[in-house]
């Protein structure tokens, strides 16, 4: 950059581009290399004489912030990756694999609650009962009888 270029970057007039998520600010020169507008046009847009039309706005968030179209505020497109609202980044690999990962949750779940379920089964049998023996090595004949107080 020359001289003072970044001060004249700083203090030039933007206009503002938001999906009330994210915010971008657009330069002329984002408008002529972006849209293909000529200078006087992209000068016109940002000082608010004309107004850009839905299609042109609609653009600017898919290039500048990386708005998904027709997907709620909060998804974006960062550097070939899809950006979750909670912060999580997705690439093709994991979307190509998304099925194999549902059907190994869904195995996990099942298998979660069936421990769930046996291990409450448990606890109302230990309710149940008032005494525990305990065995050592396998013997057959208990070494010792706990009694429970209830």
């Amino acid at each position: 950059m020359k001289k003072f270029q970044e001060k004249k970057a700083a203090w030039e007039k933007k206009l503002k581009i938001t999906d009330n998520y994210r915010t971008a600010f657009v330069r002329e020169r984002d408008l002529i290399d972006i849209l293909g507008f000529s200078r006087s046009h992209a000068n016109k847009i940002i000082n608010g004489h004309q107004k850009l039309s839905d299609a042109h706005t609609e653009l600017l968030k898919i290039k500048m912030i990386g708005a998904i179209p027709d997907w709620p505020t909060g998804w974006y497109v960062i550097d070939g990756e899809i950006s979750c609202p909670n912060g999580f980044m997705v690439n093709h690999v994991q979307l190509e694999n998304f099925s194999f990962f549902m059907m190994l949750m869904k195995d996990i779940n099942r298998d979660m609650k069936n421990l769930m379920d046996e291990n409450q089964k448990l606890k109302e049998k230990i309710k149940e009962r008032s005494e525990v023996r305990v065995y050592v090595n396998n013997e057959s004949k208990p070494q010792r009888t706990i009694k429970l107080v209830k």
